[in-house]
């Protein structure tokens, strides 16, 4: 995607997209994929914001998602996404004492822990639908031009083209392989 529409997508969803932001993870790369999938990218992004708010998930705390990787593969848009996860708590030694017991106030400070971590998937179930859809979505979107596009074979590569963006292809491989 060309630098403007990427900077246009973390400027609007900054929360979402922090990793590519701060230029850490696989989101240091930005967004792999070709500006045909601007506008499939931005509406997903709006509809998990809204589910974030809906849930009541705040940006920064546990269980807020942040955009990990997003990318091409097999011709199909991948939005990989990570939940905020509570900071581990830290233990005083007398706490530390109570989780070997089994009971006391570290131990009932490790199972709130154990138990805010572990209720997240589900809490995430229908942002982790909302990428799904938009993945299957991906498969009727030209990925170079946005129009109706439908899945062809590229020597190994499988992508989302429409026909006038396979002839330009074409053309532009005749003309590099000519020089």
């Amino acid at each position: 995607m060309t630098p403007n529409r990427q900077q246009a997508i973390y400027d609007a969803f900054p929360d979402l997209f922090r990793m590519a932001i701060d230029k850490t993870g696989l989101m240091a790369y930005g967004l792999c994929v070709d500006d045909g999938w601007f506008k499939l990218i931005w509406e997903l992004s709006e509809a998990i914001m809204a589910e974030c708010h809906r849930l009541g998930l705040e940006p920064g705390k546990p269980g807020f998602p942040v955009a990990a990787q997003v990318k091409e593969k097999f011709g199909t848009l991948r939005f990989y996404l990570h939940p905020t996860t509570p900071p581990e708590p830290e233990y005083s030694e007398s706490e530390v004492e109570d989780i070997r017991l089994g009971s006391g106030p570290g131990h009932d400070k490790m199972e709130r822990f154990d138990q805010m971590k572990g209720d997240l998937p589900e809490r995430l179930e229908s942002i982790y639908d909302l990428v799904r859809e938009a993945g299957e979505f991906s498969q009727t979107i030209c990925e170079r031009c946005g129009a109706t596009g439908e899945m062809r074979q590229s020597g190994f590569w499988l992508r989302m083209r429409c026909e006038k963006c396979v002839e330009e292809e074409a053309k532009e491989q005749e003309e590099q392989s000519g020089r």
